[in-house]
């Protein structure tokens, strides 16, 4: 897999020149990061999941759906998006339909867990609060 770094975070780790979950600032909803807006909404649900958890970590997809199901209140819908253009080709279905590949923002392991990648986490670096500060 090019250019895909799967990231783990252990909870106490010290800072490092990555945001951790808090110190990205949702308030614009990711605007302009993963360019589309699907796919910025399907991110900041991810980041509110981390954000929950406290730290960068893999999680099952149960995990997950539970999350949004609870914390969300999306339905099955919202669900079926929940890495939309963040994991392999998406469909864009505005106007002329064709796929597009983006990295791999999320990957699963061979232990049945997905990963957040490296690539994923520095995409929100320009949303992190003032007390980030990166090393």
């Amino acid at each position: 897999m090019k250019g895909i770094t799967p990231f783990f975070e252990r909870v106490h780790a010290p800072y490092s020149k990555l945001p951790r979950p808090h110190d990205i600032d949702l308030s614009d909803g990711l605007s302009d990061t993963f360019g589309k807006c699907e796919t910025e909404a399907a991110a900041a649900n991810l980041v509110r999941f981390y954000q929950a958890r406290g730290c960068w970590q893999p999680f099952t997809i149960l995990e997950l759906i539970d999350f949004y199901r609870k914390n969300l209140q999306l339905d099955d819908e919202g669900i079926n998006r929940m890495f939309s253009g963040l994991a392999g080709a998406w469909e864009d279905n505005g106007g002329l339909s064709h796929l597009h590949e983006s990295p791999d923002y999320f990957v699963l392991g061979a232990d049945g867990c997905y990963y957040p990648t490296e690539e994923f986490i520095e995409r929100l670096l320009k949303h992190h609060t003032k007390s980030f500060a990166a090393v």
